[in-house]
């Protein structure tokens, strides 16, 4: 339905994917209204680590477009044709499979709580990371479900993949996604299509189960993943489980098979939160809705007073009215620099304010800073080149970086265990237990400044 292009954010400095739909399915005004509403819902279910983010929809040549997060990887549907997805022993395949499907139904979860249902779930539909996780994109057929949990069908569907109310052209819920889900995943482990119409899954995946549950050359199916797809293929919406189930009861059969957790973990949507806000207002300026984007900013820092993003594009908004700023924007950074030693970010964000206030010596002591603690070369090359622009004229927006991949649900996971034994420690007036653990859960970079090791230490005693 769409073309997606490469794209450069000058600004931003990052590269983002661009999509627009093709002229035939824009023949009205009311279709794009309807098409720029879905995508601007799409852009509110804010960061998450299984969901490709849309950060806005802008006109181009009169054609409305959708700015949306670049994922390196390709798709799922690639990763199947080309057999990458079943690389090395069966196990290794079986438990790659397992994250991947695991990622989908977190993503899609977080996808039903903000009101919306895909519509076109499928293996087109999902990006991989460069690590080998998931993430659910293009919401453009996507509907937000109505107050009576129910939505006219969208036009557009796959047939391969559409659950049987979508063919009737019945009213839809969230089932029909997770109906999708469920053949998409059955084609992971049959290897590619060999049914018409989506609402023929079911028998299919009787008669894969006959077969063995088993395509030649690729993994088997384990027979606890076939009885929870037979569930989720039920003829009757009401009768199939919801995504968060799934993902639990998927979990549950990693710890069986593997004797270890799954990676793809269910996301902290609390550190999260901040970031989307953040994330939504760069959107918002970068359209010219100012006062909303302010808006949001703030909201962002009544979550997290010292977010370095928010700080610092509050402080722009403010130094763009002639407004003083460096009075609070610069203590706040600092106080999040502090807060997370090995974080370059405050620190390059502090760098730039010095040096549009014609501070230099505070500046380049402050791009130093950010080097040292820069862990990789493409982040040190990112700090020289911000230090040779010449910020007297101009301070760009920032927006916090997604998170995704294996390596932040690890720290995720980390994170969640050190702060359950330090509010034990709390609870058990163990003090100096519950301030080690409490540190310990702060030295994991991206969490020093997380909304639950902030109450944590406000229970503690000074």
């Amino acid at each position: 339905m769409g073309i997606v292009y490469l794209a450069r954010h000058l600004a931003w400095d990052m590269d983002l994917a661009v999509k627009h739909p093709r002229p035939e399915f824009l023949q009205s005004e009311q279709q794009r209204r309807d098409f720029e509403k879905e995508c601007e819902t799409w852009s509110r279910l804010g960061l998450h680590p299984y969901l490709a983010t849309c950060f806005y929809t802008r006109e181009i040549g009169n054609v409305p477009c959708v700015v949306a997060e670049y994922v390196e990887g390709g798709s799922l549907r690639d990763w199947i044709d080309s057999r990458r997805i079943y690389a090395g022993e069966e196990a290794a395949a079986i438990a790659r499979i397992l994250r991947v499907a695991t990622a989908m139904a977190w993503g899609l979860d977080q996808a039903h709580h903000a009101g919306l249902i895909h519509c076109d779930m499928k293996p087109g539909n999902v990006l991989m990371a460069a690590d080998g996780m998931a993430k659910v994109t293009d919401f453009g057929l996507a509907k937000i479900l109505s107050g009576n949990g129910t939505s006219a069908v969208a036009g557009g569907l796959t047939p391969a993949y559409a659950s049987p109310e979508q063919v009737r052209h019945d009213p839809i819920t969230h089932a029909t996604d997770v109906w999708s889900w469920g053949v998409s995943v059955m084609e992971i482990f049959t290897g590619g299509i060999q049914w018409q119409s989506g609402p023929v899954a079911g028998a299919a995946l009787e008669q894969f189960g006959e077969r063995g549950r088993k395509t030649v050359g690729l993994p088997m199916m384990p027979t606890a993943v076939f009885e929870l797809l037979a569930r989720c293929l039920r003829y009757r919406p009401d009768e199939r489980p919801g995504f968060a189930e799934i993902a639990e009861e998927l979990r549950d059969i990693y710890q069986d098979k593997f004797g270890e957790s799954c990676e793809a973990e269910k996301p902290d949507l609390e550190l999260l939160a901040a970031d989307s806000l953040n994330n939504r207002a760069v959107s918002l300026l970068d359209i010219g809705r100012d006062a909303d984007a302010e808006d949001l900013i703030r909201q962002a820092l009544a979550i997290d007073p010292h977010h370095p993003e928010a700080t610092f594009n509050l402080a722009v908004i403010c130094k763009s009215r002639n407004e003083e700023a460096d009075s609070w924007a610069i203590p706040h950074m600092r106080i999040a620099a502090d807060a997370e030693p090995g974080n370059p970010a405050p620190v390059k964000l502090l760098a730039q304010i010095f040096s549009f206030g014609g501070r230099r010596d505070e500046a380049e002591r402050c791009f130093d800073e950010a080097k040292q603690r820069a862990w990789t070369s493409a982040e040190r090359a990112e700090i020289d080149e911000l230090r040779s622009r010449d910020r007297k004229k101009h301070l760009a927006f920032v927006f916090a970086k997604p998170r995704s991949g294996s390596d932040f649900c690890a720290d995720m996971i980390r994170f969640r265990r050190l702060m359950d034994k330090a509010e034990s420690a709390i609870a058990e007036n163990r003090e100096a237990d519950a301030r080690r653990y409490a540190q310990m859960a702060a030295d994991i970079q991206g969490f020093g400044r997380h909304p639950r090791l902030s109450r944590a230490r406000g229970r503690l005693k000074d």
